[in-house]
């Protein structure tokens, strides 16, 4: 938990925990029970918060707040006069030592009267006592709580210390004081660390600098979460723009003050050697440090900066290796320093390393051009080595155009950097450098750098022809161009540019010579935009089946997309096929392993495999989590909710929405949101159809012609004439039905879904003849290979409801039980306890729900009376079938009358033949053997008998 400045007192994120716990201490030591806790935690790490947050939701109870200050520490009863000054408020009196206690009273006197003092107040309301910065109390003030606490027992008391966990210089202070809480039986400690990713990402949106999730990780990392230094970098990210482009964050301002403050005041040569580890910025024993800082009797150096915790050492390591106290720490003393005393530092550094670190320290060091040293960067950042640190070789490439004198160097180095810079979408970078590529000669790399820029600040026209123009000249980097214009037209895909990526991937499909792999890319890039410029995935499919024919040699990228598109398209069936021949072969799908996963558990889903489609999503969760992007982690995480949202899991469904929504690129307006979608579906488990409206407004307000709406229609459009029906805007949902029949006839899948839909329209416009003939048409007609049973049972029940309303109780009653059924068998909770309820307006009340079916509550021996009286055998040639008396099977058939809710032999018999019907032939069993089906459901007459109809 963390509040920022007082003018956002009312922001508060994380430490529910936390809150929890101190809440259910307090509630301990209003029962009369003393209870003590012990708050630990880094400076800045929001302790204070965390407590005043506690006593605010605390108003049955007395609060004494006090806090130890470090310019206090030596004074005598300090503390216990602050404790003294809140008796007073108690009591209503003024007492003698509420200024200041004498330094001659002993402690244990002090303390012998504070317990009085404590004790007379909890008799009146129970009270909390929180000491804050307690590393700073006077000894004392601390012998006198001691001596209150261990004489404290069944006491409406709690005390709370919050200290400093990483203060050396009171360690001794918090020793004693945990000494003390541990000897307490009702004594905890609370050790607070920092705020997680996910709570600086919460904390961010609320300031004028929003960052994405994959910066909130970074930013955790950087500063352990600690809330202020949080704070500090996020109002530093609204001015410090070429930091941040670099991957790296400003220096909190509070530390960067407290840092220079030490470095003026802390001795020379103690400074130098801070300053060589600064420079060295890794783990060097102690000799290295010192003789980089030119500094004898190192150890003796190192004491002041061991004592304010600056520094870390190993002293019985081989060595005695040091460092500097964490990264960010690390950072404030290097930005502190004395701009000559840093170069000089890094002079000496360069000889003493490997040739490739000593680069860095060879240009920090260095004072003006130098084209030897720019040769030697250039050709390290051209190693092998760095193909996986593509920002450390663009870093030595722009170096190497800053030392360079002769301006065609410069200027080619400058446009390599940058064309590489547009291929890895390093945007905040390229940014930067745009004025300096500007002034550069047309080519190539500058077309592409420009275009690159204009397409991502959405000017893709004019990023077309800055690529067009950029193209028609000769190049020297054919590899680094193609691979900026398939990097383009992969963010073309993500930024909704149709015609660009259409146009690039024509580019690249022209290239001469051009390697399998590259070209089957630049064929999914092809179908993308034909998908997105025609009508979606159906398109995309066809344009990638000429390209790339689906054989064996398809490819690994071609065969993944074509069994995305296909489940998008609603071709479930194939879709499920190819992907899941696809995870199962030996090709490396590292990459794509999560969207892909996702796509075919969204298709499992649909198809009614919901136990597998639940594993395939929480596979696709777990691979986001190890290696997806951002764009795919938002992708799994709103996948599987909309799998744990109709199951009834509805808090797991929420975390994975909001972990979507957090990882959603900023700024990525053209983008549908899935979690939108995903907080659709929670709302149509809660029956929530306004709710739905409202979280579907994100891919509504999205153009028609846009293809992230296109690529997502099966999906959202069933969601949205299903919300608009179930809010009453009967109109809209006539044109939005219109255009998701339009999109049935080409999507079988949704067919089931259209009929639903239009019968309960209908119903809902008065329309109910209509509505009863488009229910029994639909469901008349044989389900297709890719037919969605959720969408089936949706129309049962529909029909169901529509015959419950217009009296046909029995023939409703079929149909809720069929839907019911098949609810069960999915798993889908909201839905069943919907039907139960319009079960038990049938008349029926039913106590218990699992898969099986209606029959299954008889017992062996009523199935059999069951089965044979369903038959039409007498209660006399029953008994003889199964050797019984007729007394005997009139007391099971009373029984059967009674479970299944039913008053007649005919009822019984209708009953059996739907449940018969309704099962496949490994279900038509023997009535003994359906004994050991799962139990379903129990249906219990509310009254004797169902009215007539």
């Amino acid at each position: 938990m963390f509040l920022l400045a007082p003018r956002d007192a009312s922001l508060i994120v994380g430490r529910s925990a936390e809150l929890g716990f101190l809440d259910q201490r307090a509630r301990t030591a209003v029962a009369g029970q003393q209870s003590t806790v012990l708050v630990e935690g880094a400076a800045g790490v929001g302790r204070t918060a965390l407590l005043r947050q506690f006593i605010a939701g605390e108003r049955d109870a007395t609060v004494w707040w006090t806090c130890c200050d470090d310019q206090e520490a030596d004074l005598g009863y300090g503390l216990v006069a602050q404790l003294y000054r809140h008796v007073n408020r108690s009591v209503q009196q003024q007492h003698p030592w509420s200024e200041r206690v004498p330094g001659t009273v002993a402690a244990t006197d002090v303390g012998l009267h504070l317990l009085r003092a404590v004790e007379a107040v909890q008799a009146v309301r129970p009270l909390i006592v929180i000491v804050d910065d307690a590393q700073w109390v006077d000894q004392p003030s601390l012998a006198a709580i001691g001596y209150v606490l261990r004489r404290l027992h069944a006491a409406r008391v709690l005390f709370v210390f919050a200290v400093r966990g990483d203060d050396r210089a009171t360690a001794d202070v918090g020793d004693r004081l945990r000494r003390l809480v541990a000897d307490r039986q009702w004594s905890s400690v609370l050790r607070l660390g920092g705020l997680t990713a996910e709570d600086i990402h919460d904390l961010a949106q609320h300031t004028d600098a929003p960052i994405t999730m994959a910066v909130a990780v970074r930013l955790r990392d950087y500063v352990d979460g600690n809330p202020t230094h949080v704070l500090d970098i996020l109002r530093g990210l609204r001015t410090d723009g070429p930091t941040v482009a670099l991957g790296m964050f400003p220096v909190p301002e509070s530390l960067a003050g407290r840092t220079a403050r030490f470095l003026a005041g802390v001795d020379g040569a103690s400074g130098r050697l801070l300053a060589a580890m600064a420079v060295l910025n890794r783990i060097q024993p102690l000799a290295v440090v010192a003789d980089v800082a030119d500094v004898a009797q190192a150890p003796a150096r190192l004491t002041p900066l061991l004592a304010h915790g600056y520094v870390r050492w190993w002293p019985h390591v081989p060595g005695t290796p040091v460092e500097i106290d964490g990264q960010l720490r690390r950072d404030a003393v290097y930005r502190a320093l004395d701009p000559e005393l840093r170069r000089q530092l890094h002079a000496r550094v360069a000889p003493r390393v490997d040739r490739v670190a000593a680069l860095a320290h060879r240009v920090a060091a260095g004072t003006g051009p130098d084209d030897e040293l720019a040769d030697e960067l250039e050709q390290a950042g051209a190693d092998p080595s760095m193909a996986g640190d593509s920002d450390r070789a663009t870093t030595y490439l722009l170096c190497a155009a800053d030392l360079t004198q002769d301006k065609a160097r410069h200027d080619r180095r400058l446009l390599v950097a940058a064309a590489a810079l547009a291929c890895d979408w390093r945007w905040d970078r390229l940014a930067d450098l745009a004025p300096q590529v500007a002034e550069c000669e047309p080519s190539p790399l500058r077309g592409l750098a420009l275009g690159a820029l204009a397409h991502r600040r959405g000017r893709p026209g004019n990023a077309e022809a800055l690529l067009a123009e950029a193209r028609g000249l000769a190049s020297d980097h054919r590899d680094l161009l193609v691979r900026g214009w398939l990097s383009l037209a992969l963010s073309c895909a993500k930024h909704d540019h149709g015609q660009l990526e259409s146009v690039l991937a024509e580019w690249l499909m022209a290239e001469p010579d051009l390697d399998v792999p590259t070209r089957q890319r630049a064929a999914c890039h092809a179908a993308d935009a034909d998908g997105r410029l025609g009508d979606g995935p159906a398109a995309a499919l066809r344009t990638l089946q000429r390209l790339v024919p689906s054989t064996g040699e398809a490819g690994t990228l071609p065969t993944a997309m074509r069994g995305r598109w296909q489940a998008r398209a609603g071709r479930l069936t194939d879709a499920v096929r190819t992907l899941t021949t696809l995870a199962d072969s030996d090709a490396d799908i590292t990459k794509l392993a999560p969207a892909l996963h996702a796509d075919l558990a969204f298709a499992q889903h649909l198809l009614g495999d919901w136990t597998q489609a639940t594993r395939t999503a929480d596979l696709a969760v777990a691979e986001a989590d190890q290696r997806g992007t951002p764009t795919t982690r938002s992708f799994a995480y709103a996948t599987a909710a909309c799998l744990y949202a109709p199951a009834g899991q509805l808090a797991k469904a929420a975390d994975l929405t909001r972990a979507a929504r957090r990882w959603q690129p900023v700024g990525a307006a053209v983008e549908p949101g899935y979690a939108a979608l995903a907080s659709a579906t929670i709302a149509q488990a809660h029956g929530d159809y306004p709710a739905m409206l409202v979280a579907l407004r994100p891919v509504l307000d999205l153009p028609a012609a846009n293809g992230h709406a296109k690529f997502c229609q099966l999906w959202w459009r069933p969601l949205h004439v299903e919300a608009l029906i179930g809010a009453g805007q009967l109109i809209e949902a006539e044109d939005a039905l219109h255009r998701l029949a339009d999109l049935a006839v080409r999507t079988p899948a949704l067919r089931t879904a259209t009929a639903w839909l239009c019968g309960w329209l209908a119903g809902r416009q008065g329309e109910h003849d209509d509505a009863r003939v488009l229910f029994e048409d639909a469901l008349a007609a044989q389900p297709g290979a890719d037919d969605i049973p959720l969408h089936r049972a949706r129309l049962t029940h529909a029909y169901g409801q529509l015959l419950l309303g217009r009296g046909s109780r029995r023939a409703a009653i079929s149909q809720l039980r069929q839907a019911f059924d098949t609810y069960s068998q999915l798993g889908a909770q909201p839905f069943v306890e919907r039907c139960t309820a319009d079960l038990a307006d049938s008349g029926l009340r039913v106590s218990a729900a699992h898969p099986g079916g209606a029959l299954t509550v008889l017992s062996a021996k009523e199935h059999q009376v069951a089965h044979l009286v369903a038959a039409g055998l007498t209660n006399q040639q029953v008994a003889k079938e199964i050797y019984i008396s007729v007394k005997t099977v009139e007391f099971h058939l009373g029984n059967i009358f009674t479970k299944l809710g039913i008053t007649s032999r005919k009822d019984l018999g209708t009953l059996i033949a739907d449940h018969t019907e309704g099962s496949t032939p490994a279900q038509r069993v023997s009535a003994t053997d359906q004994r050991n089906a799962n139990s379903s459901i129990s249906l219990i007459a509310t009254s004797s008998g169902l009215p007539p109809e």
